[in-house]
């Protein structure tokens, strides 16, 4: 068995109960190794595990089909990467294993962005936003690749991924003039790893590296100022009378989210078929998007008013729909004329930044900084304040651990007056 350019080897692995251990023949390539099995078992006793084996060693202990077995897959690998050779091809493992199986259905004339279309094409039947990051991801990807050569999957290599990683980081525009925060960076790289794993499963390619490469952040600075609405100000919101329709509407949905604590993407879905009526009380129960896990919970007596009114006596029998960045812009617009009645809102904060691998101080006012999520997280902080169990909590928010909460709670909120609470 001739070994093109030493590239593959014969190694024993795996022993079973009955002490017999597959055979494979092993490549190394770029640092990374795959096996392939050949179907032949043998007891390793005279073969330590891993150690390479040579062929007329294996001659002697296999009759002549285990034999041609594990010739033929050798023979099979060393001709793919001597084919390449001759190319004058980059060889690549998912390459390889895809020659190697014969069953992928690799359209001629398709690259990588021909796929991502189709991908995008997809996504347009889901949620919108989810449409509208993977079109921004997309269209980075695309700048990215003017300067470094993306034309097949098997072109996404740990470099590649390191090297796209840090384009994001240092990519200026009129919304991060200082580059990309480093969450905005992580969503665009998971979007991206979407997108591999859909063809990945779809046998549109081998390439499995985007699989391990790992996106480290880092960590956040302690002490880090979580924004939430206290309950006086969640009362002032509830109280304030807009002239404006829309930011009416707007205030019922943010005060409404506020009280049953879920993401913008399970709220923006609540519709009349996610909830039960049981005595006097209504109960909400879905599954919720991110995490697949249903939760079930009463609804406060508080929020009733509200669902009653933009669920269940809407036309539609649901929430309207609204983008999250829309939704988001208009929360600032509502709080802004609040925050004249209430003084607090417009309290100056400052938050440390992360953009690239750089700190940055800015600040704004309390109520620039509140966002849909800030519904969810002043829903932990009042409940937590006014003594609801941990479990509770858990159970109506859909997390499954209490340190998650960690990341939710405002430590510095009524700070002075719970600490006023200590008798000496």
């Amino acid at each position: 068995m001739k070994n093109h350019l030493k590239s593959s080897h014969i190694v024993i692995k795996n022993a079973d109960n009955q002490g017999k251990a597959a055979i494979y023949v092993e490549i190394s390539i770029s640092g990374q190794q795959k096996r392939f099995p050949t179907g032949v078992k043998i007891k390793p006793s005279n073969y330590p595990t891993k150690t390479h084996v040579k062929a007329n060693d294996l001659r002697k202990v296999l009759n002549s089909e285990e034999y041609a077995k594990v010739a033929h897959v050798e023979s099979k690998i060393d001709t793919i990467i001597a084919e390449w050779v001759i190319k004058q091809e980059p060889i690549s493992m998912g390459g390889i294993q895809r020659e190697y199986d014969g069953n992928f259905a690799i359209d001629k004339g398709k690259n990588v962005f021909d796929y991502y279309k189709d991908f995008l094409e997809l996504k347009k039947h889901g949620n919108h936003n989810t449409y509208l990051t993977h079109s921004r991801t997309y269209a980075l990807l695309f700048e990215f690749a003017k300067r470094n050569r993306i034309d097949t999957f098997d072109d996404f290599t740990t470099t590649l991924f390191h090297k796209f990683r840090f384009f994001l980081e240092k990519h200026c525009s009129d919304k991060n003039p200082n580059g990309m925060a480093q969450s905005t960076v992580k969503s665009r790289m998971e979007k991206l790893r979407e997108f591999l794993s859909y063809y990945f499963v779809e046998k549109k390619h081998t390439n499995t590296i985007f699989t391990t490469y790992k996106f480290r952040t880092s960590k956040p600075p302690k002490g880090k100022f979580i924004v939430t609405l206290t309950l006086n100000e969640l009362r002032a919101v509830r109280a304030y009378k807009f002239k404006d329709k829309r930011l009416d509407r707007i205030r019922d949905y943010f005060v409404l989210q506020s009280m049953i604590g879920q993401r913008y993407v399970d709220f923006i879905r609540l519709n009349s078929t996610m909830y039960y009526v049981k005595g006097d009380k209504y109960y909400l129960c879905f599954l919720q998007q991110k995490t697949e896990k249903e939760v079930e919970f009463p609804l406060h007596q508080e929020a009733y008013e509200y669902f009653i009114k933009h669920v269940v006596n809407s036309p539609s029998g649901k929430i309207r729909s609204i983008t999250n960045s829309k939704y988001n812009h208009y929360v600032k617009d509502m709080l802004e004329l609040v925050a004249e009645e209430c003084p607090s809102l417009k309290e100056q904060i400052t938050k440390t930044l992360i953009v690239g691998t750089n700190k940055i101080p800015v600040t704004k006012f309390k109520y620039q900084w509140i966002t849909t999520h800030t519904a969810r997280r002043t829903f932990i902080n009042l409940a937590l304040e006014a003594g609801v169990p941990v479990k509770t909590i858990l159970s109506t928010t859909g997390h499954s651990k209490s340190d998650i909460l960690d990341v939710y709670i405002n430590n510095m909120q009524n700070q002075e007056e719970f600490l006023s609470r200590i008798k000496y």
